[in-house]
Parts: structure tokens; sequence; C-alpha cells
């Protein structure tokens, strides 16, 4: 990744290192999907027996450390990004809570970075 993940908004050269060390080398997922699930951030549905009408939520199986460091850096993206607040805001007018707003912001953000590493653009 390089000097090139610290061009998107909320990653900073400390995050950017760190997503090194976590990922390793990027060519090893296949998809966008594979890094979601080592976050942990993939979205899973609750259902058992009769109770299928459960709310969605995170599969908290990935890298807690990784989640961690991703919800701080979507923290900083919304300070430093207008079309981060845009997307915060067009959530909360849809009136989604504060903290699930911040996790769909971290996913965009993964996907963004997965996607600059990936394709060696900005």
């Amino acid at each position: 990744m390089g000097t090139r993940g610290t061009t998107i908004p909320g990653i900073g050269w400390y995050a950017a290192a760190c997503l090194i060390a976590h990922f390793g080398e990027i060519g090893r997922f296949p998809t966008v999907g594979a890094v979601v699930s080592l976050a942990g951030l993939s979205v899973r549905q609750k259902q058992s027996g009769r109770s299928v009408h459960q709310y969605a939520c995170i599969d908290r199986h990935g890298r807690r450390s990784l989640r961690s460091l991703l919800y701080l850096c979507a923290m900083a993206a919304l300070r430093a990004s207008p079309e981060c607040r845009s997307f915060q805001q067009r959530m909360l007018a849809r009136g989604k809570p504060g903290k699930v707003v911040m996790t769909a912001l971290s996913r965009k953000l993964l996907h963004l970075v997965y996607g600059v590493w990936k394709h060696q653009q900005d």
C-alpha cells in the first residue's frame, strides 16, 4: 500500500502501517469480502428456530484490533472528508443509530483501502 493508503481520508501513516501488518500480501485475498470478513465487519442475519425476524448485526469473528483501528479511522474521516460527513448525515436521516453509522463507515473505508491497494491507484 505504501504512501497510496494515506491518500484516503482518515488513513494516516500509522493506520496504513497497521493495515499492512494485519493483511500482509493483499494478493492472498481474492475479494474484498475476504478482507471484510478478516476484520469482522461482515453482516450476518441472526436466525434460530421461529425467531427469524431479528436485526442483522456484524459478525465479530474477525480481528478485534483491526475493527478498532478502522473505527478510529472512520472517526478521523468524518473530520477530514465532506463525502464521509454526507454519508453519515444520509444514514442518520434514515434513522440509523450512531454506532451503526460508524460501523458502516468503517466498512466503507476498508473497501476503499482494498481497492487502492489492489489496483495500485489513488
